[in-house]
């Protein structure tokens, strides 16, 4: 829930939640096109000069709030950790010059 709060609040959306917001957020469909209409992040096939697309994107994000609200993560602890590694991955992939302070 607080990935699709930030991504609301990000937007400028700071209207408090509703139960048709929880209903909306119940199926990983009705996530994604949610996640979709709400995308004002800018061109991320652009940003990352080809190497990713808004649909990675918007696919992964949907998979976290989706398996977090229904607590897949619970029982399938190694699926955690694959989309974790999905989300540093895309990370990467998005920005391949990186800082790192020691």
């Amino acid at each position: 829930m607080s990935i699709w709060l930030a991504l609301r609040f990000v937007q400028g959306d700071s209207r408090p939640l509703k139960a048709e917001d929880d209903q909306q957020l119940r199926s990983r469909e009705s996530i994604r096109s949610l996640l979709s209409n709400i995308w004002r992040f800018g061109d991320i096939f652009q940003i990352s000069r080809g190497r990713l697309s808004k649909d990675e994107v918007l696919d992964l994000l949907a998979d976290l709030i989706y398996r977090s609200r229904k607590g897949v993560y619970v029982d399938e602890k190694t699926l955690f950790a694959d989309d974790i590694d999905r989300l540093i991955r895309l990370k990467r992939t998005l920005y391949l010059e990186e800082i790192v302070l020691d």
